[in-house]
């Protein structure tokens, strides 16, 4: 069965979703070059390109074209989805960046762990032969589902959020941006398509986690990522938020269980950079970590587990008069 060319399929994920009438030429182009194995591909962009349920639908058509004369239908699945993507752009969030929920992070000594039992204070792989420690996992107590793209290489499987940035020949981009031939490290990729499942994303003091497979991935989203990376100090690794994991990583992460993450899903901080100029990204991250320093001290306040120790304190205070 002829294969998705790598030429076209480069020049489907260059495109950009406001870009109709070139995604529409694409689509049709894809049609006429290859049958099933390229709808899965080209499905698997789309999933990045629209919301959650635009995507699904958008698959099961594609899914149904086995022939060269696929590209009225191909359009009109491009068609709906664009429509349902442009009147749905407050739902853009729906997928967040992150691994599939049944992903494996390595421990200090190489041992696979599941990236969902991981908490605030663990350590593990950034590295052939580095380590990091978790600041928080995401999702840990919230799950949910999202588009996936699931990339398979040599040395195993990764699935992970389209937007979620990754190491693939050699350079830190977009998961999306995994095909047929690139390289995962050593891993040459061998087929990319889509999935939905539930996820999970350990954010960690370096920015990166080694997973399965030893595929090396950053922690952050393509909106954030090159700036987190390329941090020398602040925001990472000084900060406040960052101290405070390290000095009571249990606290911290029931802080973001019950606090941030219900308010990140709400209000998700991304919209920030496009309101602000590039040159003000310094103070947003400092005024973010003093709230959030802030926050946690009210939250440490207010929990039982603190009120018995600042008794526990008085009591001694008392029994040394």
């Amino acid at each position: 069965m002829p294969r998705l060319s790598s030429t076209y399929y480069s020049e489907y994920l260059r495109i950009s979703t406001v870009d109709y009438d070139a995604k529409v030429t694409t689509v049709a182009i894809l049609a006429t070059q290859t049958t099933v194995d390229a709808a899965a591909v080209a499905a698997t962009t789309l999933a990045n390109q629209t919301t959650v349920d635009a995507a699904a639908a958008v698959a099961t058509t594609l899914a149904t074209q086995t022939t060269v004369n696929a590209a009225e239908a191909a359009i009109a699945a491009e068609a709906a989805a664009a429509n349902q993507y442009n009147n749905d752009d407050d739902d853009d969030d729906n997928s967040d960046p992150c691994f599939s929920r049944d992903t494996f992070a390595l421990s200090a000594t190489g041992e696979a762990i599941p990236m969902a039992s991981l908490r605030s204070g663990d350590i593990i792989q950034d590295g052939a032969s580095s380590t990091t420690r978790v600041i928080v996992n995401q999702h840990r107590k919230t799950t949910f589902k999202s588009a996936l793209v699931e990339i398979e290489h040599a040395n195993g499987k990764l699935a992970l959020t389209p937007d979620h940035v990754l190491a693939v020949d050699d350079k830190f981009v977009p998961a999306r941006n995994a095909a047929p031939g690139s390289k995962l490290g050593e891993s040459e990729v061998s087929c990319v398509v889509s999935k939905w499942g539930e996820v999970i994303n350990p954010l960690t003091a370096s920015g990166k986690i080694l997973t399965q497979g030893g595929v090396l991935a950053s922690t952050y989203p393509e909106w954030i990522a090159e700036y987190m990376l390329s941090s020398a100090l602040v925001p990472l690794p000084i900060s406040l938020s960052n101290l405070a994991s390290y000095l009571f990583p249990e606290t911290t992460q029931a802080y973001y269980d019950a606090v941030i993450e219900p308010l990140v899903t709400r209000a998700h901080p991304k919209h920030l950079k496009v309101a602000l100029p590039a040159a003000l990204y310094p103070a947003a991250f400092l005024a973010g970590d003093l709230a959030l320093a802030a926050g946690f001290g009210a939250f440490v306040l207010a929990s039982p587990m603190a009120a018995v120790a600042m008794i526990a304190v008085v009591g001694l205070q008392k029994s040394h008069k």
